[in-house]
């Protein structure tokens, strides 16, 4: 992921200030908003990973606020998966 994202910043297509930290946000928002508009709106996620894409185009723009450390993310998707049940194992598994 780190080798895509430092490709896209050396080719001018990504901006410099972007993180893989950032990717992992993306995905928990798209995430939600998979969840949040599933049944009246399911492909409402398309148009919100196209406005992020579009956002992370390398152009004239301000600074972002410092990005999350990986720890912070990690222990967020942790979290995350817990509440959700996610990786638990079932009866002989």
């Amino acid at each position: 992921m780190i080798t895509l994202i430092d490709r896209a910043k050396a080719n001018g297509s990504l901006r410099a200030d972007f993180v893989g930290e950032d990717l992992v946000l993306v995905l928990i928002a798209t995430a939600a908003v998979m969840h949040a508009t599933q049944e009246e709106a399911p492909e409402a996620w398309r148009r919100f990973v196209a406005l992020a894409l579009d956002a992370f185009r390398c152009h004239d723009a301000s600074g972002l606020p410092a990005p999350p450390s990986t720890a912070q993310m990690t222990r967020a998707m942790i979290r995350l998966a817990a509440e959700r049940g996610c990786g638990e194992r079932g009866p002989g598994g």
